[in-house]
């Protein structure tokens, strides 16, 4: 069996609810790899919460991008996510011509989600939720780290 997602009576993680909430503000630092042949490019960023719905899994918000090259100003865009919590989303997406391996190799770049992935927590994703879905805008591919206030 997996071990417990977020929330899970036997779970060592806290509950989704109690660091998702609309007006959630989270500062960080978001690592860009825009092509093989060039250094990595790491931007501050803010990120706040906008708008939440547990039952279905989904969030989004906006995020400020600092220090972003070539940009005079601050970088703002929306974004759109889904909540892994096995009930509405799993790591496997089944979407955007992914395969299981291409998501198995994305989420393995996550040194937190290791383990889940070790121990079958790739189950496959359910029905398409039509309002679900969608990503950040913006070029290259990310990872990030931060911290939360709220």
């Amino acid at each position: 069996a997996p071990p417990p997602m977020p929330g899970d009576a036997d779970s060592l993680y806290a509950p989704v609810d109690s660091f998702l909430k609309v007006g959630q503000a989270f500062t960080g630092t978001q690592n860009v790899n825009n092509s093989p042949t060039r250094d990595r490019d790491a931007w501050r960023v803010n990120v706040r919460i906008q708008g939440l719905d547990l039952e279905r899994g989904t969030l989004c918000g906006s995020m400020e991008a600092l220090d972003v090259p070539k940009a005079e100003s601050p970088v703002v865009t929306f974004w759109e996510g889904e909540i892994i919590d096995a009930v509405n989303f799993s790591f496997r997406t089944a979407r955007w011509d992914a395969s299981k391996s291409t998501d198995l190799r994305h989420w393995s770049k996550f040194h937190a989600f290791s383990a889940r992935l070790r121990d079958a927590a790739f189950h496959p994703a359910p029905p398409e939720h039509p309002a679900a879905g969608g990503s950040a805008g913006g070029a290259g591919t990310g990872t990030g780290t931060g911290t939360g206030t709220g």
